[in-house]
């Protein structure tokens, strides 16, 4: 009796001694969800254990206490769409993006290879011929006068462009003789020579023989990654694989064991690699399920609307002849979805086009699933009659906002290549109004990891120039309150993990951003600039801005 009343007595000493928070955040705006907001709220074990009141009387002799000051505390970004390793290995390379002409960007190419010596690759991103004047694709030969001796290759803003110097094209091996391949296009000058520009599929011809980075190589790209994800409140994110697994797998592991893998990711294979997906899906399995998950595959149905790949339902308004190329058939795209599906695998389809949403849509019914078996990737213009069917077939929206202010020439408010149909592109509220399940990301590279870029564009659909004042169709703006669902809430919907993450709520996971303000009582340009005080994962302060 007595040693049951001591272990009685102990067991009683240590719940009582486990009961107070770790962590406590107080006199601020906390957001729940539209319209429900918190003063306090405390964090213990990794999860939110109380609010308001109840938070309060949780504080002990060991509880860190952050006050507010009415600053605004919203649960971690979730990034619906992103290359994290492109991006990671992108951070230690050549940065073209906002270069608004040609010179401009050979000046950070001569400035990046004279600061950095040696032999290997010099790649990077982030040119846009769109916006150069006179829209000309650039060559080899400007490359060349740089750097004859060493590999350079750099691509386009949105991925699918690639430009080599010479040296870059013959260890690719490119040749007048070189076809085109199947959706890719080599550019070509007098005789037939590559100029130095491959566009779509042609790409693959690139990166296949641009070195592998290695596990290592990965890792450390990957820690630089992960601290600027955690200084923008980001603590979730899904994208492809975009090297070998095994040098993903090995680099996260290695992170893991270190303790520096502070984040939630979630992972897309091939969709024309059926055998891969279950390879992927073994790779991954080794690491933590609660932090790592294979969710599927992903496949591209067209390409991009600079690029005149995007497929759409009527030629481009700037090109009567041209309508873009969908790389699948309907019949192909059908069969490859249902594969994929047959396995339990989520799918994420690349559809910018509004033939190619309408393609995607088709490829996937409605079946019964404890969450959303497909995904819509960027939708940049869509037919408004298909805006019903993401909601009636369960289908994710996925959609970046910040893509509405690069991907106009010029920044141009009316598109020059779509014209009228621009009223089907960006439609954010007309999707969310019909029921869809919005979700919002970066494309990171694509454009910046910063999720405050991606809340301007939603709420003001102004370019980054600020212009038009009154927003470009400003009846597709949404509210701040919802953007943030969708940035958080509804990514961890899209993969079933909602009950555990997306909001602060009692019980989840203790994913947390504390901004520099009160984030709600500001607007327009103010969002780009709030800054991130705090970020929390899993109830660990994990980034904390300097003074």
């Amino acid at each position: 009796m007595i040693r049951l009343l001591f272990l009685a007595a102990l067991c009683a000493a240590r719940a009582g001694s486990s009961s107070k928070a770790e962590l406590l955040l107080r006199g601020g705006k906390i957001f729940l969800s539209p319209g429900r907001y918190a003063n306090s709220v405390a964090v213990e074990g990794g999860r939110i254990r109380a609010l308001d009141a109840e938070a309060e009387a949780l504080k002990g002799p060991g509880t860190r206490v952050i006050e507010l000051g009415g600053r605004a505390v919203v649960p971690g970004f979730h990034d619906g769409h992103n290359h994290f390793a492109k991006g990671a290995l992108f951070l230690g390379q050549v940065d073209l993006n906002g270069t608004s002409t040609e010179d401009e960007a050979l000046a950070r190419v001569r400035a990046y290879v004279k600061a950095n010596p040696g032999d290997g690759w010099v790649l990077g991103r982030g040119w846009d011929q769109s916006v150069w004047k006179g829209e000309r694709y650039p060559t080899a030969a400007e490359l060349d006068a740089i750097e004859a001796k060493r590999p350079l290759a750099f691509k386009s803003m949105d991925g699918h462009v690639f430009w080599l110097n010479s040296e870059a094209m013959r260890r690719v091996g490119a040749t007048r003789d070189t076809p085109d391949p199947a959706n890719g296009r080599i550019l070509r000058g007098a005789g037939g020579e590559p100029s130095g520009v491959f566009v779509e599929k042609a790409i693959y011809l690139v990166e296949a023989a641009i070195p592998k980075p290695s596990p290592a190589e990965l890792e450390a790209a990957f820690e630089r990654a992960l601290a600027r994800a955690a200084s923008f409140g980001v603590t979730a994110f899904q994208g492809p694989v975009d090297v070998s697994s095994h040098s993903e797998v090995e680099a996260w592991r290695r992170l893991e064991k270190a303790g520096k893998a502070r984040v939630r990711a979630f992972f897309w294979g091939k969709l024309e690699d059926p055998k891969g997906f279950l390879d992927l899906k073994r790779e991954f399995s080794e690491l933590p399920a609660e932090r790592f998950t294979f969710l599927g595959a992903k496949g591209f149905v067209d390409g991009v609307i600079a690029s005149h790949t995007a497929a759409l339902l009527a030629p481009y308004s700037d090109a009567p002849k041209e309508s873009g190329t969908p790389n699948f058939t309907q019949a192909e795209l059908d069969a490859r979805v249902a594969a994929a599906r047959a396995l339990g695998l989520q799918v994420e389809l690349h559809a910018i086009g509004d033939r190619a949403v309408r393609m995607a849509l088709n490829s996937c019914p409605r079946v019964s699933s404890p969450f959303p078996t497909c995904k819509i990737e960027h939708i940049e213009v869509l037919a408004l009659e298909d805006v019903p069917r993401f909601a009636k077939q369960g289908v994710v929206a996925s959609m970046q906002p910040s893509h509405m202010c690069y991907d106009s020439p010029e920044q141009d408010p009316t598109p020059q290549r779509l014209g009228a149909r621009t009223r089907g592109s960006f439609v954010w509220r007309s999707l969310e109004k019909a029921g869809a399940l919005l979700v919002f990301g970066t494309d990171w590279p694509v454009v910046p990891l910063d999720p405050r870029e991606q809340l301007y564009a939603a709420t003001t659909r102004r370019h980054l120039n600020g212009k038009p004042i009154e927003g470009w169709m400003p009846g597709e703006r949404v509210s701040l309150e919802d953007a943030i669902v969708h940035y958080t809430l509804d990514p961890a919907r899209a993969v079933g993990r909602e009950a555990d993450l997306g909001s602060v709520a009692v019980g989840k996971r203790a994913d947390l951003v504390v901004f520099g303000k009160d984030l709600f009582a500001l607007s327009g340009e103010e969002l780009r600039t709030v800054p991130v005080d705090m970020t929390v994962f899993d109830g660990a302060v994990v980034y904390e801005r300097k003074p």
